[in-house]
């Protein structure tokens, strides 16, 4: 036995345990969750749960078997609704339905029940159980939990997303507390000969939910592989090689592109990181050094080897290009393939430019066995009037610029025999482009 904070027990979320929580903000978050349990379910279920559990705390239940139901239901959704409303209000900010979901087996049990009996609806307890269901629901701020970042945790908004971008100057909360109301009217009132509705427009909703929400994450499926994948060419690393291919990570944000890379292409083996970093998930993955010589090496001192690489443009290997891979919208210039002589020896990383060129902060180019050379500049001065380059961090020389559209120029990195490290600085004074950010051997 291990001692230590109990929160350690929770695995990933050991955190979440260690925490503070206000009491305000835990209330409305679980306010909050139980509106979305309301909404996911077609409010109907809601209400019949709420009915038949009221008739067995009031003793007119005769069926132990639903007794039964009742005590495990609300005791399961009181708990489920207090855990995960405390999570979101300091983890997540949104509504997890994802983590709520469970419930609504429960939810549609009941409302069979309910239904199996012919629906009885006392008017009083029937309005009063309504009030309380859409209570929560109606105070929802849909207009702040709902958008397009809220979909991966609550796949039912998505009608809810298209409904706003089709009408953004319409009040959400509004139409929902309008259709909320809607359905429990219907609750109310419905004709005990026509019954039958009640479950059609629950499942109406709960399939209207689930074509829109569909066809959102196909919408973000496509946009996310053309951003990261060129689109349709999803197994191009497949295509140019022969053989099979490893992948060098080094922190790169975008790193789900590397899953989707990894799924489309057999031939992509093995993910070696970088830097300390890691790609997220359960992902079999080999940490490496660098060695001054551009060796990748495992933390025992084994080369890695491999005809050939995938990494992002920015960095560049002792071999040859075999085709490349542009991305749009992220933070690196495309991937590269890159076949290579054995043992993988990294040759230069790039670091602080865009992929349009702009330099908004300092840049910096690594060259590994750097034995003499240089470093081959174009920019572009647009904000800025001045910037140092630095060797090893030690200031070359400071350009200023009066006026002209560009400058180009190289910078000499000293000679040596030995196989070092070269490391070369840029330091903008405001917003600078470059076109050429290169190192020559």
């Amino acid at each position: 036995m291990q001692g230590g904070h109990w929160s350690s027990g929770l695995g990933a979320y050991a955190a979440a345990g260690a925490q503070t929580y206000d009491p305000a903000d835990v209330a409305r978050f679980v306010s909050y969750h139980l509106g979305a349990v309301v909404l996911i379910s077609g409010v109907l279920p809601a209400c019949a749960v709420l009915l038949v559990a009221l008739d067995a705390a009031r003793g007119r239940e005769q069926s132990a078997a639903v007794r039964a139901y009742v005590a495990i239901a609300l005791s399961f959704v009181a708990w489920e609704v207090a855990e995960v409303g405390a999570f979101a209000s300091e983890n997540a900010g949104l509504v997890l339905e994802r983590d709520i979901s469970t419930i609504l087996p429960l939810a549609f049990l009941g409302f069979a029940v309910w239904l199996a009996r012919g629906a009885p609806r006392p008017w009083f307890a029937s309005s009063a159980v309504a009030i309380v269901a859409l209570a929560p629901l109606v105070t929802m701020p849909f207009d702040r939990l709902v958008g397009l970042g809220s979909l991966p945790d609550s796949f039912s908004f998505a009608p809810l997303i298209d409904f706003r971008n089709e009408f953004p100057s319409v009040d959400l909360g509004l139409v929902v507390s309008l259709i909320a109301a809607g359905l429990a009217a219907l609750f109310l009132l419905a004709p005990r000969r026509r019954l039958a509705i009640l479950p059609i427009v629950v499942l109406v909703w709960l399939v209207g939910a689930s074509v829109a929400s569909t066809r959102e994450v196909t919408r973000r499926v496509r946009g996310e592989q053309a951003k990261l994948l060129g689109g349709s060419n999803r197994d191009w690393i497949d295509d140019a090689v022969h053989g099979s291919a490893v992948y060098l990570y080094d922190g790169e944000p975008y790193w789900t592109g590397i899953w989707q890379e990894l799924f489309w292409n057999e031939k992509l083996r093995r993910v070696y990181d970088l830097s300390a970093a890691s790609v997220p998930g359960p992902l079999p993955q080999t940490a490496l050094a660098v060695l001054p010589d551009g060796r990748l090496v495992d933390r025992r001192g084994r080369p890695v080897r491999s005809k050939y690489v995938v990494a992002t443009a920015e960095h560049t290997f002792f071999g040859g290009v075999v085709t490349s891979l542009p991305q749009t919208g992220v933070e690196t210039r495309g991937w590269t393939l890159w076949r290579v002589d054995e043992p993988v020896r990294l040759s230069t990383v790039m670091r602080g430019v865009k992929e349009t060129g702009d330099i908004v902060g300092p840049a910096r180019m690594v060259v590994y066995d750097c034995r003499g050379g240089r470093l081959r500049l174009t920019l572009l001065p647009k904000a800025s009037d001045a910037v140092d380059v630095l060797l090893d961090g030690k200031l070359l020389k400071t350009l200023r610029f009066h006026g002209e559209e560009s400058w180009s120029g190289t910078f000499d990195a000293p000679k040596s025999k030995a196989p070092r490290i070269c490391t070369f600085d840029l330091g903008p004074s405001s917003l600078l482009g470059s076109t050429v950010f290169q190192f020559e051997r």
